[in-house]
């Protein structure tokens, strides 16, 4: 039986996406027992947002040879239920996403695991999701 790795961050339409998308194709190409799935912290924030995920995210991806399926799911809220099916849970940002655990979900603040991939409007795409892979890639490397 595969593992999941539950990916958060503010609105699940950015960083938590590309992380899930780019973890799940690489997981699979390498055959090892784990897939990802991402939600949101505080869906409510992604106001702005528009469409299913962010264009940076699509075109990352597609850079990267990953075309999402159709439909594209649109941002998901974290439940009680994805924490506890995760075996391993990671939010993108320790200073933007603690305080949301800490206020919405304490029981889990032990068990979530911080990157430091700062949101768009502190950092550029490139960068943030460059980050974010070599983190999963360091991820996939430590589970394989």
């Amino acid at each position: 039986m595969n593992k999941k790795i539950l990916f958060l961050c503010t609105g699940n339409y950015y960083r938590s996406r590309f992380a899930e998308e780019i973890f799940n194709r690489k997981a699979s190409a390498l055959s090892i027992p784990y897939f990802s799935d991402s939600a949101a912290l505080a869906l409510e924030r992604g106001t702005e947002n528009i469409g299913p995920i962010s264009r940076f995210a699509i075109e990352a991806l597609r850079l990267r040879g990953i075309e999402l399926g159709d439909p594209i799911r649109f941002p998901k809220p974290v439940a009680i239920g994805d924490f506890e099916s995760a075996f391993l849970i990671i939010a993108m940002s320790q200073c933007e996403h603690h305080p949301m655990v800490t206020e919405r979900h304490p029981d889990w603040m032990q068990q979530i695991t911080y990157w430091e991939v700062a949101d768009i409007e502190f950092v550029s795409p490139d960068i943030a999701l460059a980050k974010i892979e070599s983190e999963v890639d360091a991820l996939i490397k430590s589970l394989g």
